[in-house]
């Protein structure tokens, strides 16, 4: 029986090792979502070409985990929010999700191998829960892009419930 606990307590240590080890801190949500965004678009080039619809697939696939969109809906439905029922925030959450990756769709279409740089670290201190990533999109033949991400911590996990373009944000806080 000894052995059996000090096995499960080894096993258990090393899963939660593993949870700690691969935890990302804001600046690397931000830098490993929009790596492997456009990692996947990079390789799905040549079918975004013959089929632009499946950018809808990897939007949702890539970007929505990476976001908080019930945060994001409350925010921009404003005070009604309190007085929805649940089914009607889950109904709103749901179209403004699709209302948001069918807006940015078409410029997903467009990539054609910019980069995304993080241009200011946050000073994050422990406790903090929320914060503002700044990057910048670096393209050879357009002038930088300035996108910053508003993200938050949800249970271990770091979501993005802002983005501003140029100073535009999505959701007004």
């Amino acid at each position: 029986n000894k052995a059996m606990i000090a096995a499960r307590t080894v096993l258990f240590a090393g899963i939660f090792s593993l949870g700690v080890c691969f935890a990302e801190t804001p600046v690397e949500a931000v830098q490993n979502g929009t790596q492997e965004l456009l990692t996947v678009l990079k390789a799905q080039k040549a079918t975004l070409k013959k089929d632009p619809g499946k950018v809808f697939e990897i939007a949702e696939n890539v970007i929505v985990p990476r976001f908080d969109f019930t945060l994001m809906s409350q925010w921009v439905m404003g005070r009604p929010w309190r007085q929805a029922t649940p089914e009607q925030k889950a109904a709103f959450t749901k179209e403004f999700k699709e209302l948001m990756i069918n807006t940015y769709a078409s410029a997903l279409l467009e990539y054609s191998d910019q980069q995304i740089k993080v241009i200011e670290q946050p000073n994050l201190k422990a406790g903090d829960d929320e914060v503002t990533i700044k990057t910048q999109v670096v393209s050879n033949n357009r002038q930088p892009v300035a996108i910053n991400f508003v993200l938050h911590n949800v249970g271990g996990k770091w979501l993005a419930f802002d983005v501003s373009i140029e100073g535009v944000s999505v959701v007004t806080k």
